[in-house]
């Protein structure tokens, strides 16, 4: 057998974990693969389409939909609506 088959066998498997890990609130397509240490926190769920790559450390702590081929790099981070002040005109994100 290939490295190749090898090392992308492991990978689905890795994936597989993560998403039984979070089956609670993750939903998601064929082909995606979730990177090491992801975290995810939602109160109504997380749908994640087909085809999909999530890098090494990425945070979702809000409800989300992401559509079919989406790429995320290592440690992004999507947070909730109310977790920012974005009312207030002239403050910078940083401080709201």
């Amino acid at each position: 057998m290939a490295i190749d088959t090898i090392a992308g066998a492991l990978r689905r498997l890795l994936t597989a974990y993560r998403v039984l890990r979070y089956r609670k609130i993750l939903r998601v397509g064929t082909d995606v693969h979730i990177g090491l240490g992801c975290y995810f926190r939602a109160t109504k769920g997380i749908t994640i389409g087909d085809h999909s790559y999530l890098g090494k450390q990425l945070m979702i702590e809000t409800n989300a939909q992401i559509g079919k081929f989406a790429l995320f790099g290592n440690r992004v981070a999507f947070v909730g609506r109310h977790d920012h002040e974005y009312t207030r005109v002239g403050i910078p994100m940083r401080f709201g």
